[in-house]
């Protein structure tokens, strides 16, 4: 393996080629070497050890709970963890909600759920079951990818520039669009979410699913149907709208009855 293994196709088993990759590398050079999004567990026998690590920019969560007497608990989704009895009776994380309701979003590293960890981006963390511990190390940061990338400074013209810019979100696009499972995109209204799917049905050979979420307000409500309208006459695009405010509401019952 010369090159970054990118986790988007399924000509190679993905697990088959990360365990053939850390055998090679070891844990720290394949987990730099990996392009994608990711999140795994690996547990090795020899060392007894178990590795938690996620991708560079936390595209793929990974949840953790200490220790449940003598099992540590984690998942990639909370409702697996809140399946467990140790956390069946989860408290809300106060902070962790006041967020959601400040920025709309909860904001990393809290969780919805007290007692509950989030392993953040570009972190890995080591797990010694004799020593009932977890150890987290930083194996990516984004300072020194934009320290080389300012090393590396483009330097051809504003046309050139766009050429690039073109080639290689279609290179990234397809990529990321071999999978084995269904696909789509979410329709922001704005320039990058457009872009991207402009480029995603000039790479389909089939209509492109679209996903938009509309506000009870008049204007974004507007903005939404005609974004809508432009991408399914030029792109042959299929939309669904989901409404922000039913679903909060539907969260917060569900949350607190």
């Amino acid at each position: 393996m010369h090159r970054p293994i990118r986790l988007c196709g399924a000509a190679i088993p993905i697990p088959k080629c990360c365990l053939a990759a850390v055998a090679q590398w070891g844990i720290t050079q394949t987990l730099r070497e990996l392009c994608g999004m990711f999140a795994f567990a690996l547990w090795d026998r020899e060392e007894r050890v178990l590795t938690l690590a996620c991708d560079p920019l936390g595209e793929k969560p990974l949840f953790y709970y200490g220790w449940a007497g003598n099992a540590l608990l984690f998942d990639s989704e909370l409702k697996a963890l809140r399946a467990h009895p140790a956390l069946a009776d989860a408290s809300l994380n106060r902070d962790a909600l006041c967020l959601y309701m400040h920025y709309n979003s909860i904001l990393a590293p809290y969780p919805i759920y007290s007692g509950i960890n989030k392993l953040m981006p570009g972190k890995v963390a080591t797990v010694r079951p004799d020593r009932c511990d977890v150890a987290i190390d930083t194996y990516w940061l984004l300072d020194d990818a934009v320290q080389r990338g300012r090393a590396t400074a483009f330097a051809g013209s504003e046309a050139e520039a766009v050429t690039e810019l073109d080639s290689l979100l279609r290179i990234v696009l397809s990529e990321q669009m071999m999978a084995d499972v269904p696909w789509g995109a979410f329709l922001s209204g704005g320039i990058d979410s457009s872009t991207v799917v402009a480029l995603m049905q000039a790479l389909s050979s089939r209509p492109v699913k679209t996903f938009t979420i509309d506000f009870d307000e008049a204007e974004h409500a507007r903005d939404g149907a005609r974004m809508c309208k432009q991408h399914q006459a030029g792109t042959h695009n299929w939309h669904s709208e989901l409404w922000a405010i039913l679903i909060f509401e539907a969260w917060l019952e569900l949350q607190f009855a």
